[in-house]
């Protein structure tokens, strides 16, 4: 029986990943939260709501000041510099010290270097849950899993790729519009799809559901969480694919 681990308003119900993450936690005892994609910090807030005793850990590429901020920034990147400048003052100002300590965030670090990875193991050792909410394109999954694949545990342990797939029309990467070819890439190096845009709560871009509601796993006991998540539609063929990118 899976248990309620999201609760109503948590920011990963919000995008439509209730389900999948309330049978992941019922199945997996996680030694820490680690999440690429700092953001304006609100998914941090709430995990630290989820799990009373563990340390949660996020990684950004941007720095926390705004001199940093150079042109190779977009403004919606400049925009949630802003924001978690102004959630990071909040949480020191209304969370206790003991939850502040929970909190282990870490700017201006790129997720998808070998450098950042070896000093990630160097300080948490190995995990049983890495999230990449950072980059969300048709191809970010391919260095996700690249760099992080030697964090995780053992065998069970999980690469989670949220908006995997996500086909946004980048004028300067015209590969991340080329969505079957991800797919099928996708599917060679072994994730797993789900489909929860059912339960997508709001999207960042008008009438882009389907790209807001597809959930990568990737993990090497594919049997073991295919069955723990069986209750989820798997995008598992081309012919269904299509049909997600169609928008049905």
């Amino acid at each position: 029986m899976t248990t309620s681990i999201i609760f109503e308003g948590h920011c990963k119900e919000q995008r439509g990943w209730k389900k999948p993450y309330d049978a992941i936690f019922t199945h997996l005892i996680p030694q820490a939260i680690t999440e690429i994609g700092i953001g304006n910090i609100s998914c941090f807030k709430d995990w630290l709501a989820t799990f009373s005793d563990i340390p949660i850990i996020g990684i950004e590429r941007v720095p926390l000041y705004a001199g940093g901020c150079v042109n190779e920034f977009s403004d919606v990147t400049a925009y949630q510099l802003n924001m978690g400048h102004v959630r990071y003052a909040e949480l020191h100002e209304k969370y206790t010290i003991a939850e502040n300590k929970r909190l282990h965030l870490y700017y201006n670090k790129d997720a998808y270097s070998s450098k950042t990875v070896d000093e990630y193991i160097s300080a948490y050792g190995t995990q049983d849950i890495i999230i990449n909410d950072g980059k969300q394109d048709g191809f970010s999954h391919i260095p996700f899993l690249q760099e992080w694949e030697r964090v995780l545990k053992n065998p069970r342990s999980l690469l989670i790729q949220e908006r995997i797939l996500r086909n946004q029309d980048y004028t300067n990467h015209p590969e991340a519009v080329r969505p079957m070819k991800w797919f099928r890439r996708a599917i060679e190096k072994g994730w797993m799809i789900f489909d929860c845009r059912d339960q997508v709560k709001f999207t960042h871009h008008k009438n882009a559901e389907h790209e807001e509601g597809l959930f990568g796993v990737w993990t090497q006991d594919k049997e073991y969480w295919k069955q723990q998540l069986k209750h989820i539609p798997m995008v598992d063929t081309e012919e269904y694919y299509q049909r997600v990118i169609d928008r049905e």
